[in-house]
């Protein structure tokens, strides 16, 4: 199985005896070689170090919130020099400051712009040889003003009784997967619906079909796990039947989980359902 998980957050969460963590079940699921261990850029100050854990293997992924944002996007870090443990590189819009209104309403192509800032990370990332994985937000769709373009309108509005999981299948957003290369990532954020099994199946399904109709040879990745404000009270037993369900779709998840004890001893429950 595959893994795509934040060394500081998730990982150190979930190694951390004091909060209910099991850094035995951590390597059981997260040992195998085959996880992608994340660190967000923040700057010429990130980390010099991997984010691969001590005693562990797998992909090293420096994550970013921006293409460019004069700070701590692709091309400033591309400009500051890049850490020497670089192995792959994320972009991770979603509908926060870090990521600049312009590309917040351009993931895909926009006339405004004239240009898809998914597909300018893509390139940018394939031309120094670096894997990519794309994990927009749900939240890109939303019905907020956007200054970068004419009116101020949204680009990926939610219509009326509408959802943005539901905006963000109808406005296709998965379908940037077209810039993807054999072996990059496609992950969906699809943790928002996991308290419904019926349902985190259903737009999963429908989101992976978007990337499978663009791509190939992508992995794709489901989200699993709420944080902070954002937390949904989900079991154990919720989270492993949203994630057995949609088990045939995807080659592996996005765990999410914070410093909560509550949260941390969750995820553990649940890594332990499935096998861990």
């Amino acid at each position: 199985m595959t893994w795509l998980v934040p060394r500081y957050g998730t990982f150190s969460a979930l190694t951390n005896i004091g909060l209910g963590g099991d850094p035995a079940v951590a390597l059981s699921a997260f040992g195998q070689g085959s996880t992608w261990f994340s660190v967000l850029y923040h700057g010429g100050g990130t980390d010099a170090r991997s984010p691969v854990p001590p005693g562990y293997t797998g992909v090293a992924v420096l994550k970013f919130a921006a293409f460019q944002n004069g700070t701590d996007g692709l091309l400033d870090a591309i400009r500051n020099g890049l850490p020497g443990w670089v192995q792959a590189v994320q972009y991770d819009p979603e509908s926060w400051d870090f990521t600049p209104p312009v590309e917040k309403g351009a993931w895909l192509y926009n006339p405004h712009p004239g240009v898809s800032h998914a597909e300018l990370f893509c390139r940018k990332a394939h031309e120094l040889g670096f894997p990519v994985v794309l994990s927009p937000s749900l939240d890109l769709c939303n019905n907020k003003p956007n200054p970068a373009y004419p009116g101020a309108k949204p680009q990926y509005p939610v219509a009326p009784g509408e959802r943005n999981y539901e905006a963000y299948v109808r406005h296709r957003l998965a379908s940037a997967a077209r810039w993807l290369r054999p072996g990059d990532v496609y992950e969906f954020q699809s943790q928002a619906l996991e308290t419904d099994a019926a349902r985190y199946w259903s737009v999963t399904a429908a989101v992976e079909a978007q990337v499978r109709d663009v791509s190939q040879g992508v992995t794709f990745l489901a989200g699993i796990g709420r944080t902070k404000a954002n937390w949904d009270g989900a079991t154990a037993a919720q989270l492993t039947a949203a994630a057995r369900g949609v088990g045939p779709l995807v080659a592996g998840y996005w765990p999410n989980v914070d410093e909560n004890a509550t949260r941390v001893r969750t995820m553990i429950r649940f890594l332990q359902d499935l096998g861990y």
